[in-house]
C-alpha cells in the first residue's frame, strides 16, 4: 500500500494564492473605508469639542469672544503683547515656556507645538491640545516646510484675523456672543488647508465684496473631499464640498497654484464658496 502523503500540486497552490489575493483585494477597500470613517468620527468629535471650549471661555469672560489668531485682530493691531493676553494659541514653546520660532530646515517639534497651543487662552478648557489636529491631516509628516500641526482655524468674523483688508460691505467681526443672532448658521471652526504653507495662523478668512465672495484661505478635503465644520451654537458636521474646484485647490502644491485655480473659476458658480460666505458674515455696519 502506498502510504506516502500527497501534497498540493503547483497549480493547486497557485489557485489558493489567487483566491487569497482576490479576497484581500475585496477586503482592503472596506477596511480603508472603515479607517477613514473612524478618523472622520474623531475629527467630528474635535469639531464638537472646540466650539464648546470656545463658548466656555466666553461664558467666563462676560461673553467676549477669544481672539482667533496668533497675529491678533483688527482691535489689537497685531500687537504681540495683546496676542499673549487674548490669542487662543501661542507660538510653539519649549518645555520652559520660551517661544520657539524654528525654520523650514529646523521646525519646532510636535511637543513644542503642543506646548504652545496648550498655553493659549483655550488651553485650560481643552484637556489636551491634540484636539486641534485632525487624524486624517498628514501634512505634518511631509518634508519641510509643509509640516504644520494644527488643522482647525477660527473664522475671521468670530474675532479672528483682521477681516477688513480687501473686503467691503460684509460687516465687522463679532466680539461678543450676544451679537450673534443666528449661532446655528454661523461658522466658528473650519478645517483649513493652505497648500505649501507650513503654518496655520489660527484664522480662516473669506473675502466678501460688493459683487460676491472670493477665496482667501482654503478648505481641507481630508475626508473624501469633505471637511468638518463647527458652529457658534456648538453643533458640528461633516460637510461634503460639492465643487471639483474646491478639491483641486486643496490638491495644489503651492499657494500660488491654489490661487490660480481659484481665480480661474467664476466664484458665483462655486456653491462651496457661497455656503462659506453666508455662514461667515459678521455684524452689519
Amino acid at each position: 500500500m502506498d502510504r506516502r502523503k500527497k501534497g498540493f500540486t503547483l497549480i493547486e497552490l497557485l489557485v489558493v494564492i489567487a483566491i487569497i489575493a482576490l479576497l484581500i483585494s475585496l477586503l482592503l477597500p472596506a477596511l480603508n473605508n472603515a479607517r477613514l470613517q473612524a478618523m472622520g468620527a474623531v475629527c467630528l468629535a474635535n469639531q464638537k469639542g472646540l466650539p464648546l471650549t470656545w463658548t466656555m471661555y466666553a461664558a467666563d469672560n462676560r461673553n467676549d469672544l477669544v481672539g482667533g489668531t496668533v497675529l491678533g485682530n483688527s482691535a489689537t493691531g497685531y500687537d504681540t503683547v495683546a496676542d499673549r493676553e487674548f490669542g487662543y494659541v501661542f507660538p510653539p514653546q519649549d518645555d520652559e515656556g520660551n517661544p520657539v520660532s524654528g525654520s523650514v530646515f529646523d521646525p519646532p517639534t510636535e511637543t513644542q507645538r503642543l506646548n504652545g497651543m496648550q498655553a493659549g487662552m483655550l488651553g485650560s478648557y481643552l484637556g489636551t491640545a491634540t484636539i486641534y489636529r485632525c487624524p486624517s491631516d498628514r501634512s505634518i509628516d511631509a518634508n519641510p516646510p509643509l509640516n504644520k500641526f494644527r488643522s482647525y482655524a477660527i473664522t475671521g468674523s468670530m474675532n479672528g484675523e483682521d477681516t477688513d483688508s480687501g473686503s467691503t460691505q460684509y460687516g465687522v467681526p463679532f466680539e461678543n456672543l450676544d451679537e450673534i443672532s443666528s449661532p446655528a448658521s454661523k461658522l466658528v471652526f473650519v478645517e483649513e488647508y493652505d497648500p505649501g504653507q507650513s503654518w496655520l495662523l489660527g484664522s480662516f478668512q473669506v473675502r466678501i465684496h460688493e459683487t460676491g465672495y472670493a477665496w482667501w484661505d482654503f478648505l481641507a478635503i481630508w475626508h473624501n473631499e469633505s471637511g468638518t465644520i463647527g458652529f457658534a451654537d456648538g453643533h458640528a458636521e461633516i460637510k461634503k464640498w460639492v465643487n471639483e474646484e474646491t478639491a483641486d485647490i486643496a490638491r495644489a502644491e503651492t499657494r500660488d497654484e491654489a490661487r490660480a485655480i481659484a481665480g480661474a473659476f467664476p466664484p458665483e458658480l462655486n456653491l462651496d464658496l457661497e455656503f462659506l460666505g453666508r455662514a461667515y458674515r459678521g455684524k452689519s455696519r
